[in-house]
């Protein structure tokens, strides 16, 4: 995958392949609830209404939390962070006075190389 080029027309263009893996996850549900009758809904438009809003708040977050931080166990989510690589201060030359910026840069650098790897040995 990845090849384009422009080509002149009606010449041979150049081929993608794309091979697709099976996989599967289990569905995880986030939920909250609070009690709270029919009738008292009912009678309390604004009472469901602040309910329906802070319970998605709050399933809201808990997903959020769970992407980024999750661990796999349980009913938790697998989550970006635990997933990462650590940062590589290999990247940083010392005697150049680096600066936030560069260790932005580097970090850029390091996801791009590890995600073409990562690319290319699922294409192979």
């Amino acid at each position: 995958m990845g090849i384009a080029s422009p080509v002149a027309e009606a010449s041979t263009k150049p081929e993608n392949a794309v091979t697709f893996t099976s996989s599967s996850e289990k569905i995880r549900t986030i939920a909250t609830w609070i009690p709270a009758t029919k009738q008292i809904l009912d009678d309390f438009t604004e009472l469901a209404s602040f309910l329906q809003t802070s319970l998605t708040y709050y399933v809201n977050l808990e997903e959020e939390l769970q992407l980024l931080s999750g661990d796999n166990t349980g009913e938790n989510l697998h989550g970006i962070i635990p997933q990462a690589s650590a940062f590589n201060t290999g990247l940083l030359v010392p005697t150049a006075g680096w600066n936030k910026i560069d260790i932005v840069g580097r970090a850029i650098e390091q996801l791009t190389v590890q995600s073409s790897t990562l690319w290319t040995s699922e294409m192979t």
